[in-house]
């Protein structure tokens, strides 16, 4: 078989089934049949061109599902699969405007979504029958895969193969023929596909579809998870929610009129031939008439059959979604989902008792995802009381599964001593089991931990090194991570065009703390060329969600009026919302401007509050101007 595959994953989501399941691939097809990443796209080059180039010269794509494929948000909370730069979406578009086949692969207990939870773009693609491949049949599962691929390969080539032979002409007909009308990530139904002894195949509408294959039980490994907040460095870990896939999509027809069996050619030509023959009897022409009369009919008849609507199998989709019945559920995998859908108001009233309560109902049974859900409304205190030793205990439980992210979220607890006794060791045990696995979260905590020499021996390049494992995933914490060192040249050799880039990534995704040092980047000429304007952008973005270092620097171009008019009661105001958060040279600026009257009346007793603040920080310049104050 030469047949090229492509396999599409998101880092955050699927990497370490996406791995396995390449070494699987290559080792059956060869290295130069598959292809797994598109590695970079050289500067200058337009990355939607390259991605239609590279996917569309691949004859199969496998998009792998896992459970936050579906709900997966970049740091400003945006669905991505909804952005059109996501690379995920824009490769999976290639595939499907390109009429390559693409064959959903289920991972983790992921369900397919159904038409109504994608964009537009990609509805497409909860039409395509799906494969899953289960944790514990993982090998099986992917040799049934590579039948089907290898099936669905030599479909294709039998249908486009041209004939070695010149066509013999038709025969005379003695008879009407009869026609026979024969009859991706994880598969769209209202419940698991049911396992087939082997994959089948489908031709809908001249395009040869994969039909639905099902390995054996899956097992509820990686659902989705509430990602973990901060770690004490302002710039270590931003917080962010991932949600489950909805099991309560109605079963989109395989068939419709939009994809319908392509009716097989009638043997009619060579009919309508012997008609206009002179020689041939009344008696025959009277046989070829009917039978020619009698094909007309039965074709217009499956014609009708193929285009008049067809209902949908089960009840029809309310225009409303009708509120669940917690009582309907009757799986740990069915609580939890619904729980995610009462926790984030999808589909039903937004309800988070509700969402406690099946989320625990499907802990009780051993679900891994459900125990790290509620382990974090308890750590949060939402919809339960909050009480950290429950989260943690709920954390551990899930861990001990290998849940990656209970294991980075209890390592957390373990560094804080939030609901356990504080133990760095632990701390650093969890994250690395948790990294191990490919979590980004992990990694970049882990790398934090190597950086500031916490529960481990301080390396700067292992911290640089687990920075850019987690930055490659597109994590935009360890962007920012790994950008503070370049600009300061602490673990890699400093690159101040290497940092700009790196911060300019995670800024593109919304994070605070990368705009506020883009922004200082700019303001001064660093590695980029200097624009105030650029930098006022940057800081007010930051600002304006709570950034206190933002704030600061916002408040020095207006007190200063650099790129923007000079305005210091605006200066004032932002330096007051610094300081009130703590950020030392805020707290030293507004004594300033209060021992000078400027932009606020003169009060040397409201100075000297100020520089006392900033010197409790040890701020060399506040300790400075409180002793001349005082003399």
């Amino acid at each position: 078989m030469n047949a090229k595959l492509f396999i599409n994953y998101r880092r955050d989501d699927t990497a370490p089934y996406a791995g396995r399941l390449y070494d699987r691939l290559i080792a059956h097809f060869g290295e130069d049949q598959v292809f797994i990443d598109i590695d970079q796209i050289e500067p200058g080059e337009d990355f939607v061109e390259v991605i239609n180039r590279k996917v569309g010269a691949c004859d199969i794509a496998i998009v792998a599902i896992g459970p936050n494929w579906l709900h997966a948000t970049d740091a400003a909370g945006k669905r991505r699969l909804d952005d059109e730069e996501d690379f995920v979406r824009m490769e999976i578009v290639a595939a499907l405007q390109r009429k390559i086949r693409v064959i959903p692969v289920l991972v983790g207990g992921a369900r397919m979504p159904g038409r109504h939870d994608l964009p537009e773009v990609l509805a497409p693609l909860s039409r395509r029958n799906a494969v899953e491949l289960s944790e514990t049949r993982f090998h099986a599962d992917v040799n049934r895969l590579i039948e089907a691929i290898e099936k669905s390969f030599a479909v294709t080539e039998k249908k486009v193969e041209p004939s070695a032979k010149p066509a013999a002409p038709p025969p005379e007909p003695t008879a009407v023929k009869s026609l026979g009308s024969e009859s991706k990530g994880f598969p769209e139904s209202s419940g698991p596909t049911k396992p087939t002894e082997a994959a089948e195949l489908k031709e809908v509408g001249g395009e040869t579809e994969a039909a639905p294959v099902s390995f054996g039980d899956t097992t509820e490994q990686f659902p989705i998870q509430i990602a973990p907040p901060r770690w004490e460095s302002e710039r270590s870990h931003q917080d962010g929610v991932a949600a489950a896939n909805d099991l309560t999509t109605p079963v989109e027809p395989t068939q419709s009129t939009q994809s319908r069996p392509a009716i097989p050619a009638v043997a009619s030509i060579s009919a309508m031939a012997a008609l206009k023959e002179p020689a041939v009897s009344s008696r025959k022409r009277l046989i070829i008439v009917s039978a020619v009369g009698a094909t007309v009919i039965l074709l217009l008849t499956i014609v009708w059959s193929f285009t008049r609507p067809h209902p949908l199998v089960g009840p029809s989709e309310p225009s409303k979604p009708a509120e669940p019945k917690l009582t309907d559920q009757g799986d740990a995998s069915a609580q939890f989902n619904l729980g995610v859908r009462y926790q984030y108001g999808r589909g039903v009233p937004k309800d988070l008792r509700a969402a406690a309560e099946l989320y625990q109902q499907a802990a009780d049974q051993g679900n891994a995802a459900a125990q790290n859900n509620l382990g974090a409304l308890y750590e949060t205190g939402q919809g339960v009381p909050k009480d950290l030793a429950k989260a943690a205990a709920l954390y551990q439980k899930a861990a001990d599964q290998g849940y990656a992210q209970a294991q980075n979220k209890l390592g957390q607890f373990y560094y804080k001593g939030l609901g356990v006794p504080k133990d760095l060791g632990k701390s650093l045990e969890l994250c690395q089991k948790a990294a191990s696995q490919g979590n980004a979260d992990a990694q970049n905590h882990l790398g934090w931990l190597y950086q500031n020499g916490s529960g481990v021996p301080k390396d700067l390049g292992k911290a640089a090194e687990l920075y850019q494992k987690a930055a490659d995933q597109g994590l935009p914490p360890a962007q920012d991570n790994l950008g503070r060192l370049y600009d300061d040249g602490q673990g890699v050799p400093k690159d101040l065009g290497k940092a700009a880039e790196l911060y300019q990534k995670a800024a593109n995704r919304g994070y605070i703390d990368a705009q506020n040092h883009l922004g200082w980047l700019y303001e001064n000429g660093r590695g980029v060329t200097k624009d105030l304007g650029k930098a006022l952008e940057l800081y007010q973005k930051a600002a304006d969600r709570g950034n206190a270092a933002a704030q600061n620097h916002l408040g020095w171009l207006y007190e200063n009026g650099k790129g923007v008019a000079k305005d210091l009661g605006k200066a004032v105001e932002l330096y007051q919302k610094a300081a009130d958060q703590g950020n030392v040279r805020a707290q030293y600026n507004l004594g300033v401007l209060y021992e000078n009257g400027q932009g606020v009346p003169k009060d040397l007793g409201k100075a000297a509050e100020f520089y006392q603040k900033a010197a409790n920080q040890g701020d060399q310049d506040a300790i400075t101007q409180l002793k001349a104050l005082s003399r």
